[in-house]
């Protein structure tokens, strides 16, 4: 985005490529609601560029639920441009979901679902998230 990588940030980035790389710094949990099967968080953070300029606010709503065949995960994701941004079509994405080796369950065959810790139902409707 405007020409840095907010993709392949790391600490192990040469000095001399540090100023490509963008960086998206969580500033404050904005709330929290838990129930039985429902789970809501809402998070704020700011895009920094390699320059330290602040580029855009992110606000982030995490809807969590539980259902009797399956775990959802809803993320609704608002981005504020505070100067003039350019997204150019490439493979970086916004969003990416990591999960520890440990968490995979043992299975018996191999997984060919989206997610290696679960199989999705068979179909899965779109919802909005409440």
């Amino acid at each position: 985005m405007n020409g840095f990588d907010f993709w392949n940030n790391s600490d192990t980035i040469k000095p001399e490529n540090r100023s490509k790389m963008g960086t998206i710094l969580h500033t404050r949990v904005v709330s929290t609601e838990s129930g039985e099967n429902l789970g809501i968080l809402v998070t704020e953070s700011v895009w920094f560029t390699g320059e330290g300029k602040q580029i855009i606010d992110q606000k982030t709503r995490y809807v969590f639920m539980r259902e009797s065949h399956a775990r959802v995960i809803d993320e609704v994701v608002t981005l504020k441009a505070l100067d003039r941004v350019v997204f150019k079509d490439d493979k970086d994405g916004c969003s990416a979901c990591a999960l520890l080796a440990g968490s995979n369950r043992p299975r018996k065959r191999a997984a060919s679902s989206w997610m290696q810790t679960a199989t999705p139902p068979r179909s899965m409707p779109f919802r909005p998230a409440p």
